[in-house]
């Protein structure tokens, strides 16, 4: 796992090496690392969860997410997920729900840089793309 700022916010990154990632145990393995090191977000290599983490009938994704949710850690899935969307309707309602609402939280996020940017306090916006709660 690696940490750093982003736009004022401190980011775990976990590595794209290693085994897969799907229990509530690897998800509060995730957590006590990232809170160790005052992270507030996690971003998570999607090539790490395993297969039937994406078959929201395994209820693995909704447990997984949940812990992160309880101690209110954001959580960003960092890669390409289309196959898998592609291949369940549900998964492509709760990704599309979850953009929803994440383009809404960007928006609002936005306006308010852009507030203080036109304060002279922020130099600039960016914006990630994947699967983020």
């Amino acid at each position: 796992m690696i940490v750093y700022s982003l736009h004022g916010e401190r980011v775990a990154e976990i590595s794209h090496r290693g085994g897969p990632l799907e229990s509530e145990r690897d998800a509060t393995d995730l957590i006590a690392e990232a809170m160790s090191s005052d992270a507030r977000l996690v971003a998570i290599p999607a090539e790490r969860l395993s297969s039937d983490f994406f078959q929201l009938s395994t209820r693995k994704a909704g447990h997984f997410i949940q812990k992160f949710v309880n101690y209110r850690l954001r959580i960003a899935i960092l890669g390409d997920i289309s196959h898998h969307v592609e291949q369940s309707a549900p998964l492509a309602d709760f990704v599309r729900r979850i953009q929803s609402w994440a383009g809404r939280l960007v928006r609002a996020r936005q306006q308010r840089i852009g507030h203080a940017a036109g304060a002279g306090e922020v130099s600039g916006v960016a914006r990630a793309g994947g699967l983020c709660h």
